[in-house]
């Protein structure tokens, strides 16, 4: 049984339509509900906001991204923080504009870009095939850091639950094969361990939320069925890194609610960075849900959780900037940096 709910958590969701998949039959279904989100919603509660999308290179042809940024641009880029953002869905669900409004507090709050990436999802395109998406869009927006007007020194890599553990892989394989250096990770929630066997992931979830069932099914989608009898990359199962590999990755911030299957082994894997000298900093919110503050936003406890992890980066943001030797950027609008081919303008195909 899970752990109490905090008390408006448990009000909320008596009113929220919720389900998680079991099978291929309920993916569909809930997939449905996909093509109906859109920029156009996100922006309602973000006026200041513009929305542009490029269509870039990938390993197995071209994907979408979405650049979220304000109206009106910084004189200066130096300074500016650019977030790779990674959706939630368990790799299997979501597109980019799911709950891309974490992102967008902070294109707000802070002046920032967000670059929103639609990557592949499972069963239809297993194992590597999201990280890989993942890594060329990590690849575009730091080479495209002048265009898209912010400094490549300020890159962050935002992931939610599934997207979570893709930005925690992302970060193990960009720091293993010297890709852009990422500054700093967010990890909501992240899905990190395909064991599913912990004592958080004994303990269950409320009703329709995210369960040991939806979560082996998931990762079955991911890494094949039998996968626990496999050895496994640690940049698909981050959880599995050795202290070793952890070594080097940039300051990290994780929360997570007690009452989530998510709960141990988001605790373990903070403590695997701590041992391997990352800096890290973690959240476990009393009678928290899985994705709480996203689904019930006015709850206390919602509002406070947005508001430290907030308050984290600009701490982390004041201090980094402290310590960079600005150099002026080139103006925005300058011509794309090459990635093979030219990339197509916004909103153009090829």
């Amino acid at each position: 049984m899970h752990l109490p709910l905090d008390i408006e958590l448990a009000i909320g969701l008596q009113t929220m339509s919720v389900g998680s998949p079991h099978n291929y039959e309920q993916l569909q279904a809930m997939r449905k509900n996909d093509s109906l989100r859109s920029a156009a919603d996100v922006l309602t509660n973000f006026p200041d906001i513009k929305h542009d999308e490029y269509s870039i290179p990938a390993p197995a042809g071209e994907i979408m991204v979405s650049v979220f940024r304000r109206h009106t641009l910084p004189q200066r880029s130096t300074g500016t923080l650019g977030i790779l953002y990674i959706h939630p869905g368990g790799m299997i669900l979501g597109n980019r504009f799911l709950d891309v409004a974490t992102a967008l507090e902070w294109v707000q709050a802070f002046g920032a870009v967000c670059v929103a990436v639609e990557y592949r999802l499972a069963p239809e395109h297993p194992g590597f095939a999201p990280l890989d998406d993942c890594f060329a869009a990590l690849e575009w927006m730091s080479q495209n850091a002048q265009l898209l007007f912010f400094d490549s020194a300020l890159l962050m890599v935002l992931g939610i639950s599934g997207g979570g553990g893709l930005a925690a892989g992302l970060g193990l394989r960009s720091l293993h094969r010297n890709g852009p250096q990422i500054a700093v990770q967010v990890l909501v929630c992240p899905m990190l361990d395909p064991d599913n066997n912990s004592t958080s992931a004994t303990q269950g979830a409320p009703l329709g939320l995210w369960d040991s069932t939806a979560n082996s099914y998931a990762w079955d989608c991911v890494l094949g069925t039998q996968h626990q009898a496999r050895e496994i990359s640690a940049y698909l199962a981050p959880c599995r890194a050795t202290k070793a590999e952890l070594i080097g990755l940039p300051p990290t911030f994780i929360d997570v609610g007690e009452s989530e299957i998510f709960r141990d082994e988001c605790v373990a894997y903070a403590s695997k960075l701590w041992a391997a000298g990352v800096s890290t900093e973690l959240h476990v919110w009393q009678g928290g849900f899985h994705g709480f503050d996203l689904n019930v936003p006015s709850a206390a406890i919602s509002m406070m959780a947005r508001n430290i992890r907030t308050a984290w980066v600009t701490r982390w943001l004041e201090r980094k900037v402290k310590t960079l030797n600005f150099a002026e950027f080139p103006q925005a609008g300058a011509e794309l940096v090459k990635t093979g081919d030219e990339l197509t303008k916004p909103g153009q195909g090829r």
